[in-house]
């Protein structure tokens, strides 16, 4: 894949703008692995991410802009304040879609609880986790782990947690132990990959099947 690059003072800089990552996006969909940024072009990127972010209209917008944006430089999720948003983005785009789905029966768990929402319906309560991860990438199970101890000790009649991401749910033999260490508590833990309207079906599904 071309990367289009001009000579300037500083360097051969990147001429990619977020309009361009999500054209590319669009055409390649997920060939698209990484893009090797030179010199001052991460930064470049970062700037023009931020701004776009910044300035997105909805929260769908700004996660569009996230998703493509580390999709094609996965480095972007290095900026604090760029992974801050793409967090807060995702979390407020998949809310959206629980209150859809679920109304008033969803509602905020609290901080530090291992957990962002409940979904409560006939005596049952099914923890909802939201990550951005890394498209394309597996998730970390250290990190499910530390959420599935937190969020049973935090909040003990959970009976179940929903752990959702734009990331790959991790190979059979690693997304083991966090699933074990929720059967030894008697409750379950459940991956969704969640993306795009496509995944919210299966999102939904997945959390009727726990109440």
């Amino acid at each position: 894949m071309a990367v289009f690059v001009t000579q300037v003072e500083a360097g051969p800089v990147a001429l990619i703008t977020v309009g361009a990552f999500l054209l590319l996006i669009a055409v390649m969909g997920r060939r698209i692995a990484s893009m090797s940024l030179v010199d001052g072009g991460l930064q470049w990127v970062e700037q023009r991410v931020e701004r776009e972010m910044n300035e997105a209209e909805t929260p769908d917008r700004a996660l569009e802009v996230a998703t493509a944006a580390t999709t094609v430089a996965p480095e972007v999720q290095r900026n604090e304040h760029i992974s801050t948003m793409s967090h807060h983005a995702y979390e407020q785009v998949v809310e959206e879609r629980l209150v859809s789905a679920f109304g008033d029966a969803v509602a905020h768990a609290g901080n530090g609880r291992g957990h962002d929402f409940v979904v409560t319906r006939g005596g049952k309560k099914v923890g909802v986790e939201v990550f951005f991860g890394r498209p394309g990438k597996p998730s970390d199970p250290s990190r499910m782990v530390d959420k599935v101890l937190r969020a049973f000790a935090t909040t003990p009649d959970l009976d179940a947690l929903v752990y959702v991401s734009t990331a790959l749910p991790p190979a059979d033999h690693r997304m083991a132990e966090p699933v074990d260490l929720a059967q030894q508590q008697g409750k379950a833990l459940k991956y969704v990959r969640w993306t795009d309207d496509g995944d919210t079906p299966t999102l939904r599904q997945v959390i009727e099947e726990l109440l």
